[in-house]
């Protein structure tokens, strides 16, 4: 094969391709089938709790008249347990992400150094989250047992007193951040490990020769490279805390008297126990609109001000 075929052959591959014009709704065919699940799934139940929160919508009555946002008013004038338990939402889901953060921070600490059996520990702590809420909210109910359960099998044998774990209203809503928190923790180490792994190693070298201990090291190098690690686990751990639903129909029922009724438990007693789908759906939009507002706030906090 002489010189002037190679170069033909050549040029013959590397022909560019002609460009073919595809009418405008090809693309949407394609991406059709997701567009149609997300409208199916999401899009339309949303828009339907929309329409009965502004209805006095009851299962079984033949007529569900327009009522506009009295839903919405009753709610925040005539409905002290709404408010209540709007107020037992925003303690659990403190507690809960104030601890399931610190928790996590710490485990992935201890498992991002060296040691055997380092990432089997690793998936035991993480083994709760993708465990289903019912058989681990049975067994911890049986846990918190005052009388046989084993916490306050060991509490009285070593100091000799019980604590009403489920049964008193001081600690009910405490235990459950014990509950939820140990659930969940492993979700927020294994954040928090993917960020120390992240973490400059030169910086912390840099630290260790200038003769600064364990601790600087931490505040000053690991602390401030966590900062949107930290931030993304503080935003999941609060929309989970205030979506917190599972533990609490399995443990408490809302009990001992209302003591754990948050807001996601009261949308579902007065949806499908008091079958008022009207004022349950207006409730749910509250939610959300809390939960919008406070990742909004959160986001905004850690951006910190703005200078021009």
């Amino acid at each position: 094969m002489d010189v002037t075929t190679v170069l033909r052959l050549a040029k013959r591959r590397t022909r560019p391709r002609r460009n073919i014009k595809y009418p405008a709704w090809v693309p949407y065919f394609f991406v059709s089938p997701a567009i149609l699940f997300y409208a199916v799934i999401y899009i339309f139940p949303i828009a339907w709790a929309l329409y009965i929160s502004v209805h006095k919508f009851q299962i079984g009555r033949p007529d569900n008249p327009f009522v506009g946002l009295e839903n919405y008013r009753y709610l925040f004038f005539d409905d002290k347990i709404f408010r209540a338990s709007l107020v037992r939402t925003f303690y659990f889901s403190f507690g809960f992400v104030l601890t399931n953060s610190l928790v996590g921070l710490i485990l992935a600490l201890l498992m991002n150094r060296w040691f055997v059996g380092r990432y089997l520990y690793r998936m035991a702590f993480f083994i709760p989250v993708v465990t289903s809420i019912i058989p681990m909210a049975i067994v911890w109910k049986f846990l918190y047992n005052t009388d046989l359960g084993l916490f306050n099998g060991i509490l009285n044998r070593l100091f000799g007193f019980r604590i009403p774990w489920l049964s008193d209203e001081k600690w009910a809503i405490p235990s459950l951040i014990i509950m939820a928190t140990w659930r969940r923790m492993g979700y927020a180490m294994m954040v928090y490990l993917a960020g120390l792994q992240d973490v400059p190693r030169e910086h912390i070298e840099a630290a260790m020769v200038d003769g600064a201990n364990a601790w600087q090291r931490f505040w000053h190098v690991i602390w401030p490279a966590l900062a949107p690690t930290t931030l993304f686990v503080l935003v999941t751990s609060s929309i989970t805390g205030m979506l917190t639903f599972g533990e609490i129909y399995v443990m408490t029922e809302g009990g001992p008297g209302q003591a754990t009724t948050v807001l996601s438990y009261y949308i579902y007693r007065t949806s499908f126990e008091f079958l008022k789908m009207g004022r349950g759906a207006a409730m749910s939009f509250v939610l959300f609109i809390f939960i919008f507002i406070l990742t909004l706030i959160q986001l905004r906090y850690a951006r910190g001000p703005q200078t021009e």
